[in-house]
């Protein structure tokens, strides 16, 4: 367990060594803001960078992971916007919460880390309470490419870079090559001329002169997004309810929106509240009932989640494989990787546990083991 630096908002696993993100410690206690390099079994701290201000988010990009293929100046846009189902009860399947058994356990141990790429460089965008950074991490030294003076809301960063400020959408073409462009956030202009107060919600992606443009002429106001293959899809507030569009049907709630992710056709996200829900959405919708969801991190196939009570929740697909109570705490930042939960809190709390706990773990594989055996001396007694 880490001994509290300073509150924790941010957390993330990358080559076997854990990176957060925080601030709003005393400065004669060692770190006031900034992000910090932890190894992921000892706590020790391999790398500190200050910031000026509390880091609330950050983003890791692994290059040749996930990279975002956009097509050249392509006028063939697919509007996806035609024939949208606002039916609640459409093609859904909702399951609810009920207990804390596990699913297939089997899987666990198949997030983890390759130590033999411990030492290539990745790349973190992180959002402060008033400014944005964009660091390089080679081995266990943080090293800063650009910082702006900009408050950032919402971020995607892959090989390029998407940015929510003051509710307008900025996206910057391979960032990594040109950090320069973030010196010159303005709005561009999109392709179509033509001005339109609908709500398109479904934006086409395209590249042209070594910038990434949007298929029309976009109103503001965008609370979040996700990206799906080459189209951005648009979090917008439509009067009270937190709108958005995805395969052709409409979903609006009155609560907040949490964390939207879309990983290989599933989409992923959470409803902010004591009563709070996580849905996955594929050809059918899912969901389970948490309370208090604070955190949600998908990486892979794996999706994590932190709740206000402290516990953690891991998903493989739409579908439960571990829980457990980890900390008497706010979860603020949640990570999966090798069997383990890694997680944070407000109060500067780093730790990590087995995501089973090992009696139920021996328990499990000796359940297996005796039902092996049961099968066995039912065979022989046939023969």
């Amino acid at each position: 367990m880490k001994a509290p630096i300073f509150p924790v908002f941010a957390l993330k696993t990358v080559h076997n060594k854990v990176v957060i993100g925080g601030g709003g410690g005393n400065e004669h206690f060692g770190k006031k803001n900034g992000v910090i390099l932890l190894d992921e079994s000892t706590y020790e701290d391999l790398d500190y960078l200050e910031t000026e201000d509390i880091v609330l988010g950050i983003n890791v990009y692994t290059p040749g992971e996930n990279e975002l293929d956009l097509k050249e100046d392509d006028l063939d846009w697919d509007e996806h916007t035609n024939n949208i189902n606002n039916d609640d009860d459409a093609n859904t399947k909702n399951i609810t919460k009920e207990n804390d058994e596990n699913g297939d356990l089997s899987s666990l141990s198949s997030n983890s880390s390759d130590p033999s790429n411990d030492n290539s460089d990745v790349y973190l965008s992180c959002r402060g309470t008033n400014n944005f950074y964009l660091l390089k991490l080679s081995g266990s030294k943080f090293n800063l490419i650009k910082k702006i003076s900009k408050v950032v809301s919402c971020q995607f960063f892959i090989n390029s870079l998407f940015l929510i400020i003051n509710k307008e959408l900025f996206c910057v073409l391979n960032v990594l090559k040109s950090p320069q462009k973030l010196d010159n956030l303005t709005k561009k202009k999109n392709l179509s001329d033509v001005e339109t107060s609908k709500e398109e919600y479904i934006y086409s992606l395209f590249t042209k002169n070594d910038e990434i443009l949007v298929e029309k002429n976009s109103p503001e106001n965008w609370e979040n997004f996700f990206i799906d293959g080459s189209k951005i899809h648009k979090v917008v507030k439509e009067g009270d309810l937190n709108t958005f569009v995805y395969k052709n049907k409409k979903y609006q709630y009155e609560k907040e929106i949490g964390d939207i992710f879309c990983h290989s056709g599933i989409l992923i996200y959470y409803l902010r509240g004591a009563d709070s829900q996580l849905y996955f959405i594929e050809d059918n919708e899912i969901h389970y009932k948490i309370p208090k969801i604070t955190c949600m991190n998908v990486e892979g196939d794996f999706t994590s989640v932190g709740t206000g009570d402290g516990y953690g929740y891991l998903f493989k697909g739409y579908m439960k494989i571990g829980s457990r109570k980890l900390c008497e705490y706010a979860i603020t930042g949640i990570s999966y990787n090798g069997g383990y939960f890694y997680y944070s809190s407000y109060n500067g709390l780093v730790d990590r546990k087995l995501v089973v706990r090992p009696m139920r773990k021996l328990f499990s594989i000796l359940g297996f083991a005796i039902l092996i055996l049961a099968l066995i001396y039912a065979y022989m007694k046939t023969r």
